[in-house]
């Protein structure tokens, strides 16, 4: 028996106006596996992850989470059902561990409170 498809990608594509940036995509991705976009500038990989989270609706194409069509979505009625988009920001915590810095915006989703002078550590419901 196959394992069904964590996110499912059926021709996607976008335009900005007349211009085509994205077209028929369509992919798989299975949970645990490890899946990489790679292309140049301007190559649509942006455009790729906006319409897949939700920043805006796709011109084309379907996109599937966990068995359920969210293609055109918000991204805030995305992100509760376990999909989010990470954003190429490199800026960190100096003060912070490693884990801490990563352990930040799971400190939010759960509504804990957050305080730079209290070790993350203890915080073992944020593990996984």
């Amino acid at each position: 028996m196959s394992v069904p498809p964590l996110l499912k990608i059926e021709n996607l594509g976008h335009s900005y106006g007349k211009y085509l940036v994205i077209r028929d995509i369509s992919m798989e991705v299975t949970a645990g596996e490890l899946t990489a976009l790679i292309g140049p500038n301007g190559a649509g990989k942006t455009t790729f992850y906006n319409a897949v989270s939700g920043r805006f609706r796709p011109t084309q194409g379907r996109v599937f989470f966990n068995g359920r069509d969210i293609t055109g979505l918000p991204a805030h009625r995305i992100v509760p059902l376990g999909l989010v988009r990470s954003f190429q920001i490199t800026n960190v915590f100096p003060d912070l561990s490693v884990i801490e810095n990563v352990l930040v915006p799971l400190v939010l989703h759960h509504g804990k409170g957050f305080s730079f002078l209290k070790s993350l550590s203890r915080e073992k419901a944020l593990y996984w």
